[in-house]
């Protein structure tokens, strides 16, 4: 090839290579961490409490339910394993200069309730809704579209912490 078509193919792409450079260098440099690292013992100990939930909802659904006294040490035991996987899933840290961290002021403007964390927002929800339903049971009106109301709310609570550590787990 002799010289004369070279530099018409380099005049060509020299403007081309102006913006591949920096756009190189752009991708490059994306290293922001926006969500937590994954924590395997915190999603383990989420499944076994969902898991214990789910045994709680189906022995609710039960024609003739045992009296919500004899319920009162399953609602706390799940009450407080929700509330501490909370507890850990806030304090997983994000990078100190994340696009979330520096937008979390604005965010909670809002929404109050926003947390980096996904998880730990749900597994709140999950925790306050056995307490609500807890309190319903306890005064004997835990029964029917109460129950499925209630029921409905923990596993979309639940299943939202689910989704969010199984995708920081890939």
């Amino acid at each position: 090839m002799s010289s004369a078509p070279r530099r018409r193919l380099a005049e060509r792409w020299r403007p081309r290579a102006a913006w591949v450079w920096p756009a190189a260098l752009l991708c490059a440099g994306c290293a922001v961490q926006l969500a937590p690292r994954a924590d395997p013992e915190l999603a383990a100990a989420l499944r076994a409490a969902n898991r214990d939930t789910q045994i709680l909802l189906q022995r609710l659904h039960a024609p003739a339910p045992t009296p919500c006294r004899v319920r009162d040490a399953v609602y706390a035991d799940l009450i407080g394993r929700l509330r501490a996987l909370q507890m850990q899933a806030v304090a997983r840290a994000l990078a100190p200069d994340s696009v979330l961290t520096r937008a979390q002021p604005r965010l909670r403007r809002i929404d109050p309730g926003f947390s980096a964390q996904p998880s730990a927002r749900a597994l709140g929800g999950a925790a306050a809704t056995l307490q609500q339903m807890q309190l319903v049971d306890c005064a004997g009106h835990l029964r029917g579209a109460v129950l499925a109301a209630f029921a409905n709310q923990a596993d979309v609570f639940l299943g939202q912490a689910l989704v969010y550590e199984s995708m920081l787990e890939r």
